[in-house]
């Protein structure tokens, strides 16, 4: 699937997608446009074919309604399924340098700001925040994937576990 075809799709599952670098990650728009409101297909059609190697970023917090936590070494994954029950299944993507990046749903009656070095070499991408998604591919062609059977959709957002969203809470979200 083309980045185009994926970000129409996320689309389609209401997710508010915009454009990113693949050399830098850094978004190709300006995007607080679509903290409060989703993305046409026209504007999506028309960002990429401006960027054809764009690579999909989706816009996480209250309109997205996911919250993601970005972990960068196998220690924060290690860490953050720790807090997951054992029979716990939310979307989880592979990064290219061997991290992941677990989907939550944003809390209906929360506040998850967006907040880097929440636990060590671990994000979260709440409120203003922004994540790069599979299928994308970076400036080096390291692709962005889904892990086997744990896909990004709307049904699949869960929401985030007591314990994660505690120890998070004692972290100072």
């Amino acid at each position: 699937m083309q980045s185009v075809d994926a970000a129409l799709h996320y689309l389609q599952e209401g997710f508010p997608v915009i454009p990113m670098s693949p050399e830098n990650k850094k978004p190709l728009v300006k995007w607080t446009e679509f903290q409060p409101r989703l993305p046409s297909a026209d504007e999506i059609n028309g960002w990429w074919q401006k960027h054809p190697s764009a690579m999909v970023g989706l816009v996480t917090g209250s309109l997205s309604g996911i919250a993601v936590v970005d972990c960068d070494d196998e220690q924060a994954i290690k860490d953050i399924q720790g807090y997951l029950p054992d029979n716990y299944i939310c979307p989880i993507a592979q990064t290219p340098r061997g991290g992941r990046h677990f989907y939550f749903e944003y809390p209906k009656d929360g506040d998850i700001h967006t907040v880097a070095g929440i636990m060590p070499h671990c994000d979260i991408r709440g409120q203003g925040g922004v994540i790069v998604c599979p299928p994308s591919v970076n400036s080096i062609g390291k692709e962005y994937k889904w892990m086997p059977g744990l896909e990004l959709s709307r049904d699949a957002v869960q929401e985030m576990p007591a314990q994660l969203s505690c120890a998070f809470s004692q972290a100072h979200i």
